[in-house]
C-alpha cells in the first residue's frame, strides 16, 4: 500500500471511530478522541508500572483502561456521552486518589496526572458542569494533600532508586503532553472545520439572499409592465371606442406580451422548484424528434411571427436518455433565446448529431451576439434583463434553468457567440444504451 494511501485510510478509520459530524456533536467527538488517545497512554504506563515495581498503580491503570472501554462504548454506540462521561470522570478521580497513597504521594505523577484528567474533563462536560468538575478535583486534590501533610505514614513510597523516581514523573510528563498536544490539535481542527462549514453557510445564505433580490427585481419589473398594458388596454375599451386597425395592433403587441409573461412565469416557477429541490429526474429512452414536437411547434408561431425561418435538423433515429420534460424547457429556452436575439427575417438553426455514446444538440442562430462580460454572467443570476430585437422582455432565468437541467441529466452545456454576428449554444446528453 502507497504511503499516501496508507495515511489516508489510517485518517479514514480515525474518524469513523471518533463518530461523523452529522451523528455526533463535537463535545462528543472530543471525548472519544481523549478516550482512545489515554487508552493507549495507560497501555504504556501498565509495564512501565510493573517495571518499577508499582504494582497497585499498574492494577489502577488497569481498571480505568476497562472502565474507559466500557464509557467509549456507552458513548459512541450507545449515544450516551453524558453518562460516559460522568463515569469516567468518577472513576478516572477515585483512581488517582488510591494512586497517590501507593505511589509515593507528593513526591510522585499523580498531581501532574490529575491536573492532565481536570483539564480533560473540562474539555468534554457541558458548559453548566464546568464549575462543578473544577471543584471536585480541588477538593479531592486539597483532601488527599492535607492528609499526606498530616499523616505521611499513610503514603506507600515505592521508589527503591531516585532513577526509579524521575522515570516515572518523565514518562507521566511526557504521556501527558502527547495527550494535551493530540487533544488541543484534534479540538483545533474541528474548531477550524466547523468554523469554515459556518463560513460556508453563510456564503450560501449570501447568495441565496442575492437571488432572492434578483427574483423579486424579476417579478417587480418584468411582470408589472406587461400587467399594466393589460390594465391599460382593459380601460381603453372600456371608455374609448377604438378604430378596428388600432385594435388588430393593440391586440397583437397584448397577445406577444402575454406570450413573453407566460414564458417567464413558466421559468419562475421551474427555477422556484428547482431551488425547493422537488424536482423528481425521470430518466427513460426518448426519441429526440419525436419528444421535441411540441416544443418545436409552440416556438414555431414565435419564429413565424417575427419572419425568422427556423430549420430543424434531427435524424429519425437518435435516442438519448433524457427526463422529457426537461428537455423540452431547456430546448424551447434555448430556442426562444435564439429567435428573441435574431432579426426579423434572420434564421435559427436546431442541429443534432452523435459522437460515439453522446448526443450534441446545437441551437444556431445569427443575431445580435454576447459581448464578453455577458458571457461571462450568462448562467447566472447577475446577468442583467435584457430586450429582445423586436422588443421582446427576458430575465437570464432561462439559461440558469438550462445548466441545471443540463447537468442532472448527466449532460453538459456550453456556447460560443459573437457581437453582431450570433451564437451558438450545445447540449451534450447521452445516448440510451442498445438493448437486445
Amino acid at each position: 500500500m502507497k504511503p499516501n494511501l496508507w495515511i489516508y485510510q489510517l485518517k479514514k478509520n480515525w474518524y469513523n471511530l471518533l463518530g461523523n459530524d452529522q451523528d455526533f456533536p463535537l463535545e462528543s467527538r472530543i471525548y472519544h478522541s481523549f478516550s482512545i488517545i489515554i487508552i493507549i497512554s495507560l497501555i504504556i504506563f501498565v509495564p512501565i508500572n510493573f517495571l518499577l515495581g508499582i504494582y497497585i498503580a499498574a492494577v489502577l491503570c488497569l481498571i480505568t483502561i476497562i472502565t474507559l472501554c466500557l464509557t467509549f462504548y456507552i458513548s459512541r454506540f450507545k449515544g450516551k456521552t453524558n453518562l460516559a462521561i460522568f463515569i469516567s470522570s468518577i472513576i478516572a478521580n477515585l483512581s488517582l486518589c488510591i494512586n497517590y497513597f501507593y505511589n509515593s504521594g507528593i513526591n510522585g505523577p499523580t498531581l501532574l496526572i490529575c491536573a492532565i484528567t481536570l483539564f480533560v474533563v473540562m474539555m468534554v462536560v457541558r458548559k453548566e458542569k464546568l464549575f462543578t468538575w473544577f471543584v471536585v478535583n480541588f477538593f479531592l486534590i486539597s483532601i488527599i494533600s492535607f492528609l499526606d501533610y498530616m499523616y505521611p505514614n499513610l503514603v506507600v513510597v515505592n521508589y527503591d532508586e531516585r532513577s526509579h523516581q524521575f522515570a516515572d514523573i518523565m514518562v507521566s510528563y511526557v504521556i501527558g503532553i502527547i495527550i494535551l498536544y493530540f487533544g488541543i490539535t484534534y479540538i483545533r481542527n474541528s474548531y477550524q472545520k466547523e468554523k469554515n462549514s459556518s463560513i460556508e453557510k453563510a456564503l450560501i445564505l449570501e447568495k441565496l439572499n442575492n437571488e432572492k433580490d434578483k427574483l423579486f427585481s424579476i417579478i417587480s419589473h418584468d411582470l408589472k409592465t406587461p400587467l399594466a398594458s393589460v390594465h391599460q388596454y382593459l380601460e381603453l375599451l372600456t371608455h374609448m371606442e377604438i378604430k378596428s386597425n388600432d385594435r388588430k395592433w393593440i391586440e397583437s403587441n397584448l397577445l406577444k406580451t402575454t406570450i413573453h409573461t407566460q414564458e417567464l412565469l413558466s421559468n419562475l416557477l421551474q427555477w422556484s422548484k428547482n431551488q425547493l429541490k422537488s424536482n423528481d429526474l425521470n430518466l427513460f429512452d426518448l426519441n429526440l424528434k419525436i419528444s421535441l414536437k411540441k416544443a418545436l411547434e409552440i416556438i414555431n408561431v414565435f419564429a413565424e411571427a417575427k419572419n425568422i425561418k427556423l430549420n430543424v435538423i434531427i435524424a429519425d433515429d437518435i435516442i438519448v436518455l433524457a427526463d422529457v420534460d426537461m428537455l423540452q424547457l431547456i430546448i424551447r429556452n434555448l430556442l426562444y433565446n435564439a429567435l428573441k436575439f435574431t432579426p426579423k427575417g434572420g434564421v435559427v438553426d436546431i442541429v443534432a448529431s452523435t459522437v460515439y455514446d453522446k448526443c450534441i444538440i446545437s441551437i444556431i442562430d445569427n443575431g445580435v451576439g454576447m459581448s464578453k462580460n455577458t458571457q461571462e454572467e450568462a448562467f447566472s443570476l447577475k446577468i442583467k434583463s435584457t430586450y429582445g430585437t423586436d422588443n421582446e422582455n427576458g430575465t437570464g432565468l432561462g439559461l440558469v434553468l438550462c445548466k441545471e437541467y443540463t447537468e442532472l441529466q448527466g449532460g453538459k452545456i456550453w456556447f460560443s457567440s459573437e457581437l453582431n454576428v450570433g451564437s451558438v449554444f450545445n447540449i451534450l446528453l447521452p445516448l440510451a444504451i442498445k438493448r437486445i
